[in-house]
């Protein structure tokens, strides 16, 4: 699931993910109902990029964390330690503040899963 608050940058990212040999299922912007888009599309990971937090997005990552736990991906301009801090608890696998740098996507995805998957309880 792409979701983004900058068209330009989905662009750019989703030519990207399906040359790493990623479906997009879902692309969404930061203020359509994010959470019903997930439930309908059922994504493996949720890469997000978005100029700043937002409250929708907030909430989304809550209701994620809660209900359907996935791997998150956070591509954005900037950030606090506040608000590191705050995406870390709702489970935030990867956050990559200022600059997207192209040849580092796969390395950026890979340690979402990898933390996504150290995190999840052992059956």
């Amino acid at each position: 699931m792409l979701i983004d608050d900058v068209d330009c940058v989905a662009a750019t990212i989703a030519p990207l993910l399906s040359q790493e040999g990623y479906d997009i299922v879902s692309r969404a912007h930061t203020t359509t109902n994010l959470y019903a888009q997930l439930r309908v599309s059922n994504p493996e990971i949720i890469i997000t990029h978005t100029e700043q937090l937002s409250e929708a997005l907030l909430e989304f990552l809550v209701a994620v964390e809660v209900n359907n736990p996935k791997p998150v991906v956070l591509f954005i301009t900037t950030l606090s330690q506040q608000e590191i801090t705050r995406l870390i608890e709702l489970g935030v696998n990867s956050i990559v503040v200022g600059c997207f740098n192209q040849s580092r996507l796969r390395s950026i995805i890979d340690v979402a899963l990898a933390r996504f998957h150290h995190a999840q309880p052992r059956q």
